[in-house]
């Protein structure tokens, strides 16, 4: 293993491995979560806990599997890591890429209280976006039935595609499509008419 200069590993299909060490010395557990945030899909993650060369605990995140099978029912890849006083964990990370894009990674510890602020926030800042995707498409869908002008109809089917291919990337998959994500990726909606 080497030291990670920058989280960007640019284009490539190759299998890519982290470690983590992690110590705690305080005279209490510490509960963590790590989240492997990307900036392209992860096929695949396999997390290896291991405390004195023993395997405490094997996660694996799979793109093709429903978001109940991950350890946390999360958009991005992320593990709970218990630390209990004393211990020194070692965290091995297996990414395999998804089809096309950059390799960017970004493993953050983080505590589950400021793990789930974060998720909570950026849930509402979707949501919201979509919602607004959604209400400007009703309101040129019925321009368009109004004065049947078809380019409020060519819009409104650009803001319908442009809704699908954020919620196929953003995390949407989570709830339109939970029993298998990959689904909401796969498809393709181009957004014209």
């Amino acid at each position: 293993f080497s030291p990670m200069q920058q989280s960007s590993r640019g284009w490539t299909q190759a299998v890519h491995w982290l470690r983590l060490v992690l110590h705690n010395g305080s005279e209490r557990s510490i509960e963590r979560v790590l989240e492997m945030t990307s900036g392209t899909s992860m096929r695949r993650v396999d997390v290896y806990v291991f405390e004195t060369s023993r395997l405490l605990a094997h996660f694996v995140i799979d793109a093709e599997r429903p978001f109940a099978d991950r350890p946390l029912e999360t958009p991005n890849p992320a593990v709970p890591l218990l630390l209990v006083p004393g211990s020194e964990l070692e965290v091995l990370v297996r990414i395999r890429p998804g089809t096309g894009g950059t390799l960017e990674l970004l493993p953050v510890l983080k505590s589950e209280r400021v793990f789930l602020r974060e998720l909570q926030v950026l849930q509402a800042i979707n949501w919201a976006f979509y919602g607004v995707l959604m209400v400007m498409a009703a309101y040129h869908f019925f321009i368009f039935a109004v004065l049947r002008d078809r380019a409020y109809l060519h819009y409104t089917c650009y803001l319908l595609g442009a809704l699908f291919m954020d919620l196929s990337q953003g995390g949407g998959q989570q709830y339109l499509f939970s029993f298998r994500p990959s689904l909401m990726r796969d498809l393709f909606f181009p957004g014209a008419c």
